[in-house]
């Protein structure tokens, strides 16, 4: 691009680029965004002695359209200063004008509520309309932790008493992978690697970036690894990585600072 920066793949080009659905719109967002500039009319000088008092009465959700827009935007901008617009945006489409919203059902609402009955929730895996179902891959399991017994020492870690862990639901990595890219957002993947590399001038050398895990040599050592290994009779199908990053938010100490575990 006109940055100096290009891309090498290993063997075909892909069939499928997700950096091409990217937009200028899709990558920034601030609650301090508003509309275009050219959007905003010129406010009078006087403007800034205040509206009147029946002014005010009158329309006293101005400037915006009407009572249900001030109260979602006072709410926005009170707070907590996590939200986004796209946030806010998602709220509006996602639930408050899906036909199914019924604001009466939301008497006696209490977040911490719902939140301990989705904690205590233990769905039965032979039925297909639970969250676990066995139908969506999901299997029970018992789990067996070794652990210390106050006062008293063991000759090693298998002589320790087990406490028994029941009712752990798990999903094989397979049916998750499978689940994963049937998913929509799968079209923002990249699945073939490549190197990325920055030439500032014509007559520099090229750096190569590192960023992401498609661009990482492993990924693109595995990429080439499966390319060399012979396909199924007839198929046509392209082959490519299920890259996997694996971490848990249990580490998250803090939001800010260098606390870390």
């Amino acid at each position: 691009n006109h940055y100096g920066i290009y891309r090498t793949y290993h063997g075909n080009l892909p069939t499928h680029n997700p950096d091409d659905l990217v937009s200028l719109a899709s990558i920034s967002d601030s609650p301090t965004f508003g509309r275009q500039r050219e959007q905003i009319g010129a406010r009078p000088w006087w403007s800034g002695f205040g509206s009147s008092l029946q002014a005010v009465k009158d329309n006293y959700f101005a400037p915006f359209l009407n009572v249900t827009t001030f109260l979602l935007m006072c709410w926005f901008y009170s707070g907590s200063n996590m939200k986004s617009l796209a946030e806010l945006d998602r709220l509006i489409n996602e639930v408050i004008l899906v036909k199914e919203f019924d604001r009466a059902d939301l008497q006696g609402f209490r977040a911490a509520k719902e939140v301990e009955r989705l904690d205590n929730y233990h769905g039965d895996p032979e039925d297909i309309h639970s969250s676990f179902s066995a139908n969506d891959g999901w299997h029970e399991t018992n789990v067996k932790i070794r652990v210390p017994a106050d006062g008293v020492m063991h000759e090693s870690l298998e002589h320790a008493p087990e406490f028994l862990v029941p009712g752990l639901f798990y999903r094989r990595p397979i049916e998750v992978i499978k689940n994963t890219f049937r998913e929509a957002s799968a079209e923002h993947f990249h699945f073939t690697p490549f190197e990325q590399h920055y030439r500032p001038s014509p007559d520099a050398p090229p750096q190569r970036i590192y960023s992401e895990i498609y661009t990482s040599p492993a990924m693109l050592e595995e990429h080439d690894h499966i390319l060399s290994q012979p396909h199924e009779d007839g198929c046509t199908l392209e082959t490519v990585v299920a890259a996997i990053m694996l971490w848990s938010d249990s580490t998250h100490l803090a939001s800010f600072g260098t606390a870390s575990l």
